[in-house]
């Protein structure tokens, strides 16, 4: 469940991999300054069974003792000097990893509020955490962005305030940002130590947050879903990879992906150059790639790079949703059939999200949203809800009614 990607890079190998829920995503880069006597170099990406005995291996490495990897396309091999060689053959990835691999591209390809804290102030309110356990809600972080001032956490539902004092927030905007599933930052504790900076990326209120530990020589990016129980493969929008706007024809995205293949990766304005296509076509055509698991977005560097999940094309038809209601709720959005009545805020921090869809007959689908973002009640007039309640979801009707709300 925890093997992970491996991708050989001119300038890093990566690992890549998820939690064992799938909320959160990690991408440990060696940078290749670590590396040296490289041979039969060749760009390329596998998959391998981590196992206990893999990494019973990687834990005897030390400075005076040599190792040597090897990465080919039948898995991985560590041999260490006075030691057995060890290899761990290639296996395939699991849909659902393509799918939240997808997901993930699709959210580091939005805007972000971007800011760096020292490791400190992030140790800090890992501490304040482990050290403390709510009992009820809300338990959210709540980013504080003033233009000029310094970042403020507040952590609910103690309202503890921590100012992060050499983190100055550079927008011009103020604004408040909300983030759940927070104690998922556990998972940076032991890299902290050794970090030189952590850059903080926030999509918003309820959305996906990105972290990324500058450890010199390598590097760790954490990715966490909206809230824990939201995984990356079953919970995103996958029209968020795809985009909306100008669109790219196959042979635009062939010739947009030739290019990167020669350099391995690259910004927008390079790949627009060097193809002669306007940026927007380019950026169309590497969303396209994202979404076809052939290209990847590079979050650390701010670039395109190559990243060919399988060498197959990937079977879009299982991926784009993670049950049939959502692909039938998407019809009922695009094709104006949901509308939202009324939106109450409640008492509790949350808010009441009432609607009509207009179908065969008319419904009314009710969503109550708790101050954490997550369904407290819904209700709706259909079939499946009858039948089923909330014990196998919501029905297609909450479902559209919720992607609504959200993009409004």
């Amino acid at each position: 469940m925890l093997d992970p990607v491996i991708t050989v890079a001119p300038d890093q190998v990566f690992f890549e991999a998820f939690s064992l829920d799938e909320s959160s995503y990690g991408r440990l880069a060696v940078h290749s300054e670590l590396f040296d006597d490289v041979k039969d170099f060749q760009y390329g990406t596998t998959n391998i069974d981590f196992s206990d005995h893999l990494l019973d291996e990687i834990k005897r490495i030390r400075t005076y003792r040599p190792t040597t990897f090897q990465i080919d396309p039948s898995g991985f091999e560590v041999a260490t000097a006075g030691r057995e060689v060890y290899k761990e053959k290639k296996i395939d990835v699991p849909v659902s990893w393509i799918r939240g691999f997808l997901q993930v591209q699709s959210a580091m390809n939005l805007p972000t509020v971007t800011f760096d804290v020292r490791p400190i102030d992030l140790y800090n309110l890992c501490t304040f955490l482990r050290r403390h356990k709510e009992r009820h809600s809300p338990r959210s972080l709540r980013y504080i962005l003033r233009p000029g001032q310094p970042v403020k956490v507040v952590i609910e539902p103690w309202n503890e305030v921590m100012t992060f004092a050499d983190s100055v927030y550079t927008g011009t905007e103020a604004q408040e940002i909300r983030t759940w599933g927070r104690r998922r930052l556990a998972l940076l504790e032991r890299l902290l130590p050794l970090s030189k900076k952590v850059t903080v990326h926030l999509l918003g209120t309820g959305m996906p947050s990105f972290y990324i530990a500058d450890l010199g020589t390598l590097s760790f990016t954490l990715g966490l879903s909206g809230w824990t129980r939201n995984d990356w493969a079953g919970a995103a929008n996958f029209d968020l990879m795809v985009g909306t706007g100008d669109t790219a024809t196959p042979r635009q995205s062939a010739l947009v992906f030739s290019q990167l293949k020669l350099k391995k990766k690259a910004t927008v304005s390079e790949l627009a150059s060097r193809t002669h296509l306007d940026e927007k076509i380019v950026l169309a055509a590497l969303r396209q790639l994202c979404s076809a698991g052939r290209v990847m977005f590079d979050l650390e560097i701010g670039q395109y790079r190559l990243r060919e999940l399988t060498r197959d094309p990937l079977p879009l038809e299982e991926l784009q949703y993670a049950n049939p209601r959502e692909a039938e709720a998407e019809k009922w959005v695009k094709e104006g059939r949901i509308t939202i009545q009324a939106s109450i805020p409640t008492g509790n921090g949350g808010v009441e999200i009432k609607g009509i869809a207009d179908g065969s007959r008319r419904m009314e689908p009710r969503v109550v949203l708790d101050a954490d973002g997550r369904i407290q009640q819904a209700s709706c007039d259909c079939w499946f809800y009858k039948q089923n309640r909330l014990m196998q979801g919501p029905c297609e009707h909450m479902i559209a009614l919720l992607s609504l709300y959200r993009q409004q």
